[in-house]
C-alpha cells in the first residue's frame, strides 16, 4: 500500500538513503526498518558518502549483502544510470534524486542540498544534541524540508507522514518558496549586487 501511494506521487517512488555513515543506518533496529520497507515493496538506493563508501562497505558486508539479495534494493556505485537504464546519462547522485520521493540521512550536507535540488524532504537521523547545533542561524534541522528522526520508531512514523501525496506537495511548496526566498532570492539578488559593485567603484 505505501508503495502504491509512494509511486502515485509524481515525485519519485524509490527511498534514497545516502548517510555519510552507512554502518549508522545498518544498526540492528534500523536495519529492520529497512528490511520492513522492502519486504512491502518500496525500491530503496542506497549510496554511501564517496570517501567513505569502501570502508563502510567492508565493515558491513554480511548485511550489505542481505539488502541485496531483495530485486528492489539497489547499491549505488556510481553506475546508476546503468543499472536503471537511464536515456540520458548524468551522474548517479542526480539521478537517484530524480527517482526518489525522499531521502533519509544523517547530518550531512546532503541534508540540505537534496531538498534545495530535488524539492522533496530529507528524514534526517540526529542525536537530541545534535538538533540543537548550528552555525549564525544555520541548524542541522530546519523544519520546512527536514522530518528528524532520532530512533527506528521515528523513521517508521516520518515515512508514513510522507505517504501522503497532499504532505509531499505541501513540502515541495514550501521548500520552493524557501529556496526562492532565503537561497536564490531570485527577485533582488542582482539587484543587489549591481548596487554593491557601484558602491565599491564610488
Amino acid at each position: 500500500m505505501l508503495y502504491l501511494l509512494f509511486s502515485a506521487g509524481g515525485g519519485g517512488e524509490y527511498l534514497l538513503i545516502a548517510p555519510s555513515y552507512i554502518s549508522k543506518f545498518l544498526e540492528d533496529s534500523i536495519f529492520s526498518v529497512i528490511l520492513e520497507l522492502l519486504e512491502s515493496g518500496i525500491p530503496i538506493i542506497m549510496r554511501g558518502h564517496p570517501i567513505l563508501v569502501e570502508s563502510e562497505k567492508q565493515k558491513n558486508t554480511k548485511k550489505l549483502l542481505k539488502l541485496q539479495e531483495y530485486e528492489n534494493f539497489i547499491f549505488d556505485n556510481g553506475n546508476l544510470c546503468e543499472t536503471l537504464k537511464a536515456k540520458q546519462k548524468v551522474d548517479s547522485l542526480s539521478l537517484a534524486m530524480y527517482k526518489s520521493f525522499a531521502l533519509l540521512c544523517d547530518s550531512s550536507s546532503l541534508s540540505y542540498t537534496y531538498p534545495l535540488v530535488s524539492l522533496k524532504p530529507a528524514i534526517v537521523l540526529l542525536s537530541e544534541a545534535e538538533v540543537g547545533i548550528g552555525i549564525e542561524n544555520i541548524y542541522a534541522y530546519n523544519k520546512t524540508m527536514h522530518l528528524i528522526a532520532h530512533n527506528a520508531s521515528d523513521i517508521r512514523d516520518s515515512l508514513k507522514i510522507l505517504s501522503n501525496i497532499d504532505t509531499l506537495q505541501k513540502y515541495k511548496q514550501e521548500i520552493q518558496k524557501y529556496r526562492d526566498d532565503e537561497i536564490y532570492n531570485i527577485g533582488n539578488s542582482s539587484e543587489f549586487i549591481a548596487l554593491k559593485i557601484k558602491e565599491i567603484l564610488g
